[in-house]
């Protein structure tokens, strides 16, 4: 198991092309290697077993995603610019999880997903997620500060969640939707979502997004905390209750959603929420570092002899009221609460 603070990189221009251009020079090389393995793992576990049939796949998404919103485009064009990875090959790096649904989940997909847990503390709300997939992807996890933004993410990925300077923050995991289509690509919608001043706001922008597949959000702020379960086609807040603990995994709790997904054969969304219900609610999940340190108990350790197997690749645990997220690469472990880098305040 490898465990560390995550790399941080700090971008405060409002040139969103030129932050893009930051970074891919920073990351050139680690965006090189995931948007390959990315690319590679499109062809073993999609329909789209010929790397031109992925690739013309993601060359129709980027549209959406300039008419979505321009700046993030630019932001992605500069990042390809700043690599030498063309926009195609960055869309199936961002975008993996939902192009790999279309137009149905395949059986030979990873199993893996997220677990999130929202705390409701006497002193503020609490919201944290592991971030579970490929663990080949681990080495690539990173920590970004796009202006008044933090954000977990990948090499060459536009985040996929993190919290703003207002105290809005928002989780993700993935839902395997059966009624997949071409969408926007998701880590733009993180992003949108983080240049709103609320959480009501937030939950407004994934309710009106273009979405392609399937995932659930967590969206919190001092006040609010909304769940939304989401498809191809369909979108549903299911919890809206702010002062109850809550959790969620990868599979839909709302029955309506269920309808529109499935559960992949090698899953372990219901072990991993079995156990936040009958185990972790009963922990100490006062405070960011208990809540980081309770997500280990449903992480899964990476497998040095399968590195594509699902593995928890991140842990990411956002302190909404006091600004401070608390993220590693890998799987959570109390001496990385030691580590300065392990805490950034936005």
């Amino acid at each position: 198991m490898t465990s560390r603070p995550l790399r941080l990189l700090e971008l405060f221009g409002d040139d969103p092309l030129t932050n893009g251009h930051h970074h891919g020079e920073t990351f050139r090389r680690l965006i090189y290697e995931i948007a390959e393995i990315r690319l590679e793992r499109m062809c073993a576990t999609s329909p789209y077993r010929r790397i031109k049939d992925v690739l013309a796949l993601a060359e129709k998404h980027l549209p959406i995603l300039q008419e979505f919103d321009v700046d993030l485009f630019l932001e992605l064009r500069g990042i390809s610019e700043g690599s030498n990875v063309s926009l195609e090959k960055l869309m199936v790096l961002n975008h993996y999880t939902d192009m790999r649904d279309i137009p149905s989940p395949s059986s030979e997909e990873d199993g893996g997903g997220c677990s999130i847990i929202y705390s409701p503390t006497d002193n503020g709300p609490i919201l944290g997620q592991t971030w579970d997939i490929h663990g080949s992807a681990e080495p690539y996890v990173i920590n970004l500060r796009i202006n008044d933004v933090a954000v977990f993410s990948i090499a060459g990925c536009l985040g996929m969640t993190g919290m703003n300077s207002h105290g809005v923050a928002i989780a993700i995991n993935n839902l395997a939707s059966t009624d997949a289509k071409i969408g926007i690509m998701w880590p733009a919608l993180i992003r949108k979502c983080l240049i709103h001043h609320s959480a009501q706001a937030a939950r407004d922008e994934v309710m009106a997004a273009p979405l392609g597949s399937g995932r659930h959000f967590a969206i919190a702020d001092r006040d609010h905390f909304y769940s939304i379960e989401t498809s191809g086609t369909k979108k549903k807040v299911i919890w809206d209750d702010p002062n109850k603990l809550y959790f969620h995994t990868n599979h839909c709790l709302d029955e309506e959603m269920l309808k529109t997904h499935t559960i992949l054969k090698e899953s372990t969304t219901h072990w991993r929420y079995q156990q936040l219900d009958d185990v972790i609610r009963y922990l100490d999940l006062s405070n960011a570092d208990q809540v980081f340190l309770a997500l280990a108990k449903v992480s899964l350790p990476r497998d040095e002899g399968f590195l594509h197997n699902t593995a928890t690749c991140g842990t990411y645990v956002m302190d909404i009221a006091n600004r401070v997220v608390v993220g590693c690469q890998g799987i959570a472990t109390p001496e990385l609460l030691n580590w300065a880098e392990t805490k950034v305040r936005i």
